[in-house]
C-alpha cells in the first residue's frame, strides 16, 4: 500500500494497531472485576464499539492461500487473525457471564467456517486457533464449540475435518480438565 509521512503502509499501521490492542488485551485479563456495575459506561463501549470491530477483524477475508498444488489461490473462507481471535477469548472471558456467551458463539462460529478451507495450511492455523481459544475460554465451553463445529462442517471432506478438530479440541482440553478433577480432589 501506499506509504505515509512516517514510511508505513497502511498494512503495516492496520497490523501495527492490532498488535498495540492485543497487547492492551493481554493486560486487560488480569482486571476482573466481580461487580460490573460501576462500569457500565466500559461495558456499553465494548459490546458496541471494540467487540463488533474485533469481531470483524477475526478473519481475514482479502488473503491468498496456497492450494494443493502450491499455487496462490484467492481464499474461499478467509483466514483466521490468530493475535485477534486469542486476545478476544481473553477479553471475553473478563465480561459478564451473558455478554461473554453471546460474543464467544460468534468467535467460534466464525472460526469454524474456516475449516470449510480447501487449503491444509488455512484448516491447520484455524484448528491450533480454535484448540487455544477453547482452552482459554475454558471446558463449559466444549459443547458450544463441539455445537459450532458440527454447524460449520456438514458433508464430504468436512466430516473428516470435523472429527480431525473435535480431537484436537479434545486433547488441548485434557490438560485443563485434568488440572479441574485435580482441584476437586
Amino acid at each position: 500500500g501506499p506509504l505515509n509521512a512516517g514510511g508505513m503502509s497502511s498494512v503495516s499501521r492496520e497490523r501495527a494497531r492490532i498488535q498495540a490492542v492485543c497487547a492492551l488485551l493481554d493486560a486487560f485479563d488480569a482486571f476482573r472485576p466481580e461487580d460490573w456495575s460501576q462500569g457500565e459506561k466500559i461495558l456499553n463501549s465494548l459490546e458496541k464499539k471494540l467487540l463488533p470491530l474485533m469481531l470483524s477483524k477475526l478473519i481475514n477475508k482479502n488473503t491468498n492461500e496456497e492450494n494443493e498444488f502450491g499455487e496462490k489461490v484467492k481464499s474461499s473462507v478467509g483466514v483466521v487473525n490468530i493475535p485477534i481471535a486469542l486476545a478476544l477469548v481473553k477479553l471475553l472471558r473478563c465480561l459478564p457471564k451473558e455478554m461473554f456467551q453471546i460474543h464467544v458463539d460468534k468467535a467460534f462460529r466464525a472460526v469454524s467456517l474456516v475449516l470449510r478451507s480447501r487449503s491444509q495450511i488455512t484448516r491447520d492455523d484455524a484448528r491450533k486457533t480454535l484448540v487455544q481459544m477453547a482452552i482459554n475460554a475454558g471446558p463449559e465451553t466444549l459443547p458450544l464449540v463441539i455445537s459450532r463445529l458440527r454447524d460449520a462442517l456438514k458433508s464430504g471432506y468436512q466430516i473428516h475435518v470435523l472429527g480431525f478438530t473435535v480431537h484436537a479440541v479434545l486433547q488441548g482440553m485434557e490438560s485443563v480438565l485434568e488440572q479441574r478433577v485435580e482441584q476437586h480432589d
